[in-house]
């Protein structure tokens, strides 16, 4: 690339970025739980013949499900989840005949971008039973593993090299040296980590969704599960296509007809497409728009980096390829252009403003951002060397230098990528309220809320429930909350009873983002008291 050309393209990431920061509505691609039947912690005369949770949007229940035991941490058999009436975004699970005492329900569904949710709540019949500290157990049930989420994220990474490896390859055959030496090799393996990444997704995704372990991930009967959601069926057609990119890698020799070239051309976007139905890509806001965007910026990178790889292990490596290489270097400028466009639009759509930047999501963003910012001068590199190899005939040792180093910058690129697949998308994590649940040492339960989780004006809700949980009041309830980053100590929280065993304040107010400390006592009669804290990210 041109030093003009660099300018150029560094100047549309700042714009770019920047137009991606416009405050915009906002708009949710994470499920929430709005209600529960029974209602969290009711005391219902009639047992219920079914538990039903319903969410904002649709949610699969062919992974995680609802779970229900007694106040002795018991099992207690249920039906099957399903959504009831048609209405995908409702789960209902049947009840056999309950008797007096409290319940714990324990829940985990996968929202439409293949993200697992989960929570739990206790509900009683009758009248509430004292929950031992098995029962207390059962609500911390619905956590995943983090082994098999690091999995995961890892053959995410995989998928995205070998969509690359294969979709760049037949491109780079397909328009600019077909049969090229050695590069049925990038082709097929390529296509081979396509779907080995994209099987290894579908046995892990199982344990992620429903919180198992890694061995409980690994049983096939949790793969049969995955198939039947959303990301199971796109990774299956992902597998597919792969196997079709292989086939084609291995007759490069013979592939000089039109429909080939067609059907690899076509390889990439139908790939792109099972990325883009499986993670945030057709969630959210305006999700058509979400899904072409994905399409255009994975085609790009991977006509890009794909054909670099191309030109590392065959035109590079005996000095041959020059015209190839010549044209590739124009094309590649296109493809650099599409694919920050692209990103743009999708970093519009999964911030919305500039407060979503400090977030997981956003400051993963930012690493990407900078790690493109990097690709970009090291393909400006590359494009010098080019000139000088053209210059000369010698065996073009820089160039080649270059070009892995261009490449080196992109595996960085996919490995953020990969993360970002992973992570909440910022608008969701900064419109979504604090809550959290805990439970003392004693089995005393507090529930501690706030909307907004960001600086200035809070609503505060608090929930407490004494050991056993007892229908008696607390007689009071305190909150403070600490800053040592920014001096600030023991902030009051004013809170006022507005319920049963139910305190909320209206006219707090922090004044600073960043890690707080909350700390919430509640006392039960003239003696008992118990304390919770917790760590809260207020943006």
């Amino acid at each position: 690339m041109t030093r003009h050309r660099v300018r150029r393209l560094l100047a549309a990431l700042a714009v770019a970025f920047g137009a991606a920061l416009v405050p915009a509505a906002a708009a949710s691609a994470h499920a929430e739980l709005i209600s529960t039947e029974p209602a969290e912690n009711a005391v219902v005369t009639t047992a219920p013949a079914a538990l039903r949770l319903t969410f904002t949007e649709p949610v699969e229940t062919a992974l995680g499900g609802v779970r229900l035991f007694d106040a002795k941490g018991n099992a207690v058999a249920v039906g099957q989840a399903r959504h009831p009436d048609g209405r995908s975004d409702q789960v209902e699970v049947s009840t056999p005949g309950l008797t007096t005492g409290t319940y714990v329900v324990s829940w985990r569904v996968t929202s439409a971008d293949s993200h697992p949710i989960q929570g739990s709540f206790l509900f009683s019949v009758g009248q509430r039973t004292e929950v031992t500290a098995q029962g207390v157990e059962a609500l911390a049930r619905t956590q995943g593993s983090a082994v098999v989420g690091g999995l995961l994220g890892a053959s995410r990474f995989v998928v995205f090299a070998g969509f690359l490896a294969l979709a760049g390859g037949l491109a780079y055959v397909t328009i600019f040296a077909r049969a090229a030496p050695g590069t049925s090799s990038v082709i097929v393996t390529g296509a081979l980590a396509l779907a080995f990444g994209s099987f290894a997704a579908i046995v892990l995704q199982g344990g992620y969704a429903n919180g198992t372990s890694l061995g409980g991930a690994l049983k096939p009967g949790v793969w049969a599960d995955t198939v039947h959601t959303e990301f199971g069926r796109q990774a299956l057609l992902r597998i597919a296509i792969a196997t079709v990119g292989a086939a084609l890698g291995l007759v490069l020799s013979r592939a000089d007809r039109v429909w080939w070239q067609a059907v690899a051309l076509a390889t990439g976007p139908l790939a792109a497409l099972t990325i883009a139905y499986a993670g945030h890509g057709h969630t959210g806001r305006w999700a058509t728009v979400g899904v072409v965007a994905d399409v255009v910026h994975l085609v790009a990178l991977a006509w890009w980096l794909g054909g670099l790889a191309v030109l590392a292990v065959s035109a590079l490596r005996s000095g041959d390829g020059r015209e190839a290489v010549r044209r590739f270097s124009p094309f590649a400028f296109g493809c650099v252009a599409a694919a920050i466009a692209s990103g743009a639009v999708q970093s519009w759509r999964q911030l919305g403003s500039r407060d979503a930047l400090a977030t997981p999501y956003g400051r993963l963003l930012l690493v990407k951002l900078a790690a493109v910012v990097a690709l970009v001068f090291a393909a400006s590199v590359s494009r010098r060397a080019l000139h000088r190899w053209t210059a000369d005939l010698r065996t073009p040792v820089l160039l080649r230098r270059a070009v892995f180093g261009e490449l080196a910058f992109g595996l960085v690129v996919l490995g953020v990528t990969a993360g970002l697949v992973s992570t909440p998308p910022g608008r969701d994590a900064l419109a979504r309220p604090f809550a959290v649940t805990l439970v003392s040492p004693q089995g005393a339960r507090a529930e501690i809320g706030l909307e907004p989780a960001k600086a200035g004006p809070v609503i505060v809700h608090v929930y407490v429930t004494p050991p056993g949980g007892s229908l008696q009041q607390a007689a009071e309830a305190r909150m403070t909350m600490s800053l040592p980053a920014k001096g600030v100590s023991d902030l009051a929280i004013p809170l006022a009873l507005a319920g049963n065993n139910h305190f909320a304040s209206t006219g707090a107010r922090l004044p600073f983002a960043g890690r707080w400390e909350a700390t919430v006592q509640v006392r039960f009669g003239d003696f008992d008291s118990y304390t919770f804290t917790t760590p809260i990210d207020i943006r």
